[in-house]
């Protein structure tokens, strides 16, 4: 089915899906700097201490790999109920966001070290929430990175994401979360085995714009 589309709004989807790819080739990138820098360095010295914290966070058996990489939960009988949907899109808005303030921070190892220690402490304190995916997303976007910067210029981002990642087939959804989830896991080599990372910038264009009709 066919959805009508303004000349301006053909061109926010046009430049929106280029912003996608470019970020997927940007975030993949950085993971695979991460991984180079830590086959070549001694992670005990402080100049390591970035790629440390980043390994710690989202390596197997942490609060935020259970959350991040987990099927949709079963919430019969739980306080509130969210449907897998809601889940789902929770959990690629996370990622997404994630690695947008990973990439702001790709120049200075501190702050990415402090950013990534902090939201690994506050997760990890479940006094403050109740350890669902939405509440890790809902600390994402209204804490942003413990107040040390601008947040709502993320969020725009996380918004504009979203709105081309919900166009896509189901079968290219997974592949993006799959993408961004096994590109913060750089530690464990055999956490991603098995898992094909390749995708085609092409295939997600036609995607995106497979649907559109000249509008007034």
């Amino acid at each position: 089915m066919e959805t009508t589309v303004s000349g301006g709004e053909a061109q926010f989807l046009r430049l929106s899906c280029e912003e996608f790819i470019t970020s997927l080739e940007h975030f993949q990138w950085l993971s695979l700097s991460r991984k180079a820098y830590l086959q070549n360095v001694d992670l005990s010295t402080p100049s390591a201490s970035n790629v440390g914290a980043a390994n710690r966070a989202f390596r197997p058996g942490t609060v935020l790999y259970r959350l991040l990489s987990g099927r949709p939960e079963d919430r019969r009988g739980a306080g509130f109920r969210r449907s897998p949907r809601v889940q789902s899109l929770c959990r690629l808005a996370s990622l997404i966001y994630i690695h947008a303030v990973l990439w702001d921070y790709r120049q200075s190892l501190v702050s990415t070290d402090q950013y990534v220690s902090w939201i690994q402490s506050h997760v990890e304190d479940t006094s403050n929430w109740n350890g669902s995916i939405e509440t890790l997303l809902w600390i994402l976007l209204s804490l942003g990175d413990n107040g040390r910067s601008q947040n709502s210029k993320r969020v725009r981002f996380v918004l504009r994401m979203m709105t081309i990642a919900r166009l896509l087939s189901f079968e290219s959804w997974n592949k993006v979360n799959d993408i961004l989830f096994h590109s913060l896991v750089v530690e464990d080599s055999s956490v991603v085995k098995g898992f094909d990372l390749r995708w085609n910038a092409e295939q997600i264009r036609a995607e995106i714009t497979s649907d559109w009709a000249p509008g007034g």
